[in-house]
């Protein structure tokens, strides 16, 4: 029998090492990352989009830092946490994430679809 866990485990080291092939942190999937927060050892969860979109509905928990201020705010940031970016759909958070990495950070994955994954998945919302 299978330890809770343990699926999600085995893809994020598969998608880990498909990572290095591209130069890009990880991915994380809605439901993943919906699992993770439920779990032990939740990660941050990194909204870089802008206010206007963030006061709209957001990933509950979330910690919030637009995307302009991510150099200035980074210490913020745990070092010591996976930290899950992301923005509406992709291009600001792989910008976030690779400031975040040229800093040092090495536990950096990307939600991918976004935000709109998150909410298209039909998981919690926070406004």
């Amino acid at each position: 029998m299978r330890r809770p866990g343990t699926a999600l485990a085995t893809f994020l080291v598969a998608v880990s090492l498909a990572s290095v092939a591209t130069g890009e942190p990880p991915i994380v999937l809605p439901s993943q990352l919906a699992e993770r927060l439920a779990g032990d050892d939740p990660p941050i969860v990194l909204d870089v989009r802008t206010d206007v979109e963030w006061d709209q509905g957001h990933i509950p928990g979330a910690l919030h830092i637009p995307l302009q201020q991510i150099t200035e705010r980074r210490g913020e940031v745990a070092k010591d946490r996976d930290v899950v970016v992301h923005c509406q759909v992709a291009p600001r958070a792989r910008m976030a994430e690779k400031a975040l990495i040229m800093v040092g950070h090495e536990r950096v994955f990307h939600l991918e679809g976004g935000f709109r994954a998150w909410q298209e998945a039909g998981l919690a919302v926070e406004k």
